[in-house]
C-alpha cells in the first residue's frame, strides 16, 4: 500500500469519526435547545417584550439552524483534535508544541468571549436597545428568528474578539508584529475599544466600564504576550548567532 493510500484511509477514518461525533452532539443540542432558548429570551421576557413569528415554519427552521450551529461549535475541539492527529506527524517538535498551545488558548479564549457576551453584554445591550425604542415612542415586537440571530451574532463577535492574544502571538512569532508597535498604537486601540464599548452598552458609566475594561485587559494581555515572545525570539537569535560565530 502506497503512502498516498495510507493517508487517504486515515483521512476517511477521521471523517467518519467526526461525522459520528457531530451526529451525537447534534442530538444532544436538540435535547438541550429548550433550556438554551429560554435563557436567551430571558432579557426580553424581563422587559415584557413580545416575541413573534411571521411564518409558520420560523420556529422549526430557526431551532434547526441553532441546533446545527451548536453541534458544530461543540464538536470543534474534537474536530481540531482529529485534524491535529492527522497533521502532527509532519510537524517538528517545536511546531507541535506551538500548535498545541495555540489551539488550546484559542478554544479557551473563544469560550471566555462567548460567555462574557452571553451573561454580560447581551442582557445590557437588549435593555439599552429596547429603552431606545421606547424613548422613540415605538412599540417593540421582536421576530423570534431575528432575535436569536442577533444574540448569536453578538456571542460569536465577542468570541472572535477574544482571539486577539492568539492572533498577536502568531503575528509576533512570524515577525509581523512587535511589542513596540503595539505600545505605540495603544492610544488608538483604546480609543477604538471605547467606541465599541459605548456603542454596544447602555448609556451608563458602569455598563460602559463593564464592557470596555475587559477589552482593555485583553489588549494589554496581548501586548504582554507579544513582549514575552519577542524576548524569547531575541534570545534564540542571539544564541544561534553566537554558536555560528563560535
Amino acid at each position: 500500500m502506497s503512502a498516498w493510500e495510507t493517508h487517504l484511509r486515515a483521512l476517511r477514518r477521521l471523517l467518519i469519526r467526526a461525522a459520528i461525533a457531530y451526529a451525537v452532539l447534534f442530538a444532544a443540542a436538540v435535547a438541550w435547545l429548550p433550556v438554551l432558548i429560554r435563557d436567551a429570551m430571558r432579557p426580553v421576557h424581563q422587559l415584557h417584550v413580545a416575541l413573534i413569528v411571521t411564518t409558520l415554519d420560523e420556529v422549526v427552521v430557526q431551532d434547526l439552524k441553532l441546533a446545527l450551529s451548536l453541534a458544530f461549535f461543540a464538536a470543534l475541539p474534537y474536530l481540531l483534535y482529529e485534524a491535529w492527529r492527522f497533521v502532527a506527524p509532519a510537524l517538528t517538535v517545536s511546531e507541535r508544541r506551538l500548535v498545541r498551545a495555540g489551539l488550546a488558548a484559542g478554544l479557551l479564549l473563544f469560550a471566555a468571549g462567548a460567555a462574557f457576551a452571553w451573561w454580560v453584554v447581551v442582557p445590557r445591550l437588549v435593555r439599552y436597545l429596547v429603552a431606545l425604542a421606547a424613548w422613540s415612542h415605538l412599540g417593540v415586537y421582536l421576530r423570534y428568528g431575528s432575535y436569536l440571530s442577533f444574540v448569536g451574532t453578538v456571542v460569536l463577535a465577542f468570541g472572535a474578539a477574544f482571539e486577539l492574544p492568539v492572533l498577536v502571538a502568531c503575528g509576533t512569532t512570524m515577525g509581523l508584529l512587535t511589542p513596540s508597535a503595539l505600545r505605540a498604537k495603544r492610544k488608538y486601540a483604546y480609543f477604538a475599544l471605547v467606541i465599541v464599548g459605548v456603542l454596544i452598552s447602555p448609556p451608563e458609566l458602569i455598563a460602559h466600564l463593564t464592557v470596555t475594561v475587559p477589552l482593555f485587559a485583553l489588549y494589554e494581555a496581548s501586548v504582554a504576550l507579544a513582549s514575552v515572545i519577542h524576548r524569547r525570539k531575541s534570545r534564540d537569535t542571539a544564541r544561534t548567532t553566537a554558536l555560528s560565530e563560535g
